[in-house]
C-alpha cells in the first residue's frame, strides 16, 4: 500500500500584508514559503500603508522551502521582532527578498529594507541557509541571542546566503549591516564565526551605504576576521559606499565556496574533493569612489579578484583614490584589476600588498568606447 507522505512546497503560503498582523503560538509546515510578509504599494489603505512591524514569535517553522520569507515591494520597510522561534528541517529558515529595480530612474527605485529586530531564535540544520538575505536587508538589530547550528549528516556547517537586489536608501552612512555573525552566546559557538555565501549575483545599488563586518549589535570597524564565501561564478557588486570593517590582527577573507580551510564546510563536500581553485568566483566589484580603504584582507581563487570599477552610469561621479593595502591576493586569475568605464580616472595609493601564485597580480582595462584613462 503506498503511502503519500507530506514534501516541502506541497502547499504555497500563508501571505499577510497588513502591518499589524502579529503571528504567536503558530506551527508553519511543509509550505513553499510557511509565512509570508510582504510590504507592497497599495496593500492597505492609509493610514495603514506604513512600515511592517508586526510581532512573529514563539512559532515553529520546520520542513518548508522558506519558513519565513521576508518581501520588500515598496519604500516601507519590514521592522518586526522575530523571536524566540525555531527553524528547523527547512531549506531556508529566515529568506528575504526585494524586487529589483537597479537599472530603474531613481523616481521608480524600491528602497525600503527588512531591517527585523532577531533574537532568541533557534536555527536548526537548515538545509540551504538558516538566513538567506536575498534582497534588501540588514542584519543590524541581529542579536547574539540566537543560536545557529548546521546539518549533521552529511556535514554541512552553516553560512548566511546573499543575493538579489539590495535598494536600501537613507541618511545613515552605513544602513546595510552585515556584522560577524557567531553561531551562539555560549561556548562552544560563541567562538565559531558563521560565514556569508553569496550564493547567487549581489547588487547594493548606488544610494545603498554599506558596512561590511563588524560586530553584532553595533556599527564598529574595528573588528576584522569576516569570511565571505562565493558560489562558482558568482560576484558581489557595491555600487553604493561600502565600509570594510578591518583588523591588522585578523584579516577578512574572501575565497571559494569550496574553500574548507575557513569557516567549517559550507558546501558538505568534504575537503579537497572537490578542491578550490583559480577562477571559482567572479570577483568582488567597488564602483564608488566614496569608499573606505580596503586593508587587511586575503582574496583568493577568483577569476577577477578585488575589482575597482569607474562605470560610466555613476550618478555622483569623481576619481576613485582610496588606499588598497595590507591586503594578500594569492591563487587568482587576477588578483586586482582596475576597470575604468567612464572618463573619471582611478589613482588609488596601493602599498604593502602581496601577490602570489596568481596568473596577474594586478591587471588594467579599459572599456574601448571610454575617452580617456
Amino acid at each position: 500500500e503506498s503511502v503519500n507522505l507530506p514534501l516541502p512546497k506541497d502547499w504555497v503560503e500563508v501571505l499577510i500584508r497588513h502591518p499589524e498582523s502579529d503571528v504567536v503560538n503558530a506551527i508553519f509546515r511543509y509550505g513553499e514559503k510557511g509565512l509570508h510578509i510582504e510590504n507592497k504599494n497599495n496593500a492597505v489603505a492609509p493610514p495603514l500603508n506604513v512600515p511592517f512591524d508586526a510581532t512573529i514569535s514563539d512559532s515553529l517553522f520546520e520542513y518548508n522551502d522558506t519558513g519565513l520569507y521576508l518581501n520588500i515591494q515598496t519604500n516601507y520597510d519590514i521592522s518586526s521582532l522575530i523571536s524566540n522561534n525555531i527553524f528547523r528541517f527547512n531549506s531556508v529558515g529566515l529568506g528575504t527578498f526585494a524586487k529589483d529595480t537597479l537599472s530603474s530612474s531613481d523616481s521608480n527605485k524600491v528602497t525600503g529594507v527588512s531591517r527585523p529586530v532577531i533574537r532568541e531564535n533557534q536555527f536548526i540544520a537548515n538545509t540551504l541557509f538558516p538566513i538567506y538575505l536575498k534582497g534588501s536587508a540588514t542584519l543590524e538589530f541581529y542579536e547574539s541571542s540566537n543560536v545557529i547550528t548546521g546539518v549533521p549528516s552529511p556535514r554541512k556547517d552553516p553560512s548566511i546566503g546573499l543575493g538579489g537586489y539590495f535598494g536600501a536608501s537613507s541618511s545613515d552612512q552605513n544602513f546595510i549591516a552585515l556584522p560577524k555573525i557567531y553561531a551562539g552566546p555560549e561556548e562552544p559557538l560563541n567562538t565559531q564565526h558563521v560565514p556569508y555565501v553569496v550564493w547567487e549575483k549581489a547588487n547594493f545599488d548606488w544610494y545603498t551605504a554599506t558596512l561590511l563586518g563588524g560586530p553584532v549589535g553595533g556599527l564598529g570597524t574595528a573588528e576584522g576576521g569576516l569570511i565571505v564565501k562565493f558560489n562558482q561564478g558568482k560576484d558581489l557588486n557595491f555600487y553604493g559606499k561600502f565600509t570594510l570593517a578591518s583588523n591588522p590582527g585578523d584579516p577578512n577573507v574572501f575565497t571559494s565556496y569550496r574553500d574548507d580551510s575557513v569557516g567549517g564546510d559550507s558546501n558538505s563536500t568534504p575537503a579537497p574533493d572537490p578542491a578550490p581553485a583559480k577562477g571559482d568566483w567572479l570577483g568582488l566589484y567597488l564602483f564608488n569612489h566614496q569608499n573606505a580603504p580596503f586593508a587587511y584582507s586575503t582574496i583568493q581563487y577568483s577569476d577577477q579578484g578585488l575589482v575597482i570599477y569607474q562605470k560610466a552610469s555613476d550618478p555622483d561621479p569623481g576619481n576613485i583614490n582610496y588606499e588598497i593595502s595590507y591586503n594578500t591576493f594569492h591563487d587568482n586569475k587576477n588578483g586586482l584589476t582596475f576597470y575604468i568605464a567612464s572618463d573619471y580616472d582611478i589613482t588609488s595609493r596601493v602599498a604593502d600588498n602581496n601577490f602570489y601564485s596568481n596568473d596577474y597580480g594586478i591587471h588594467t582595462f579599459t572599456l574601448s568606447s571610454t575617452p580617456h584613462c
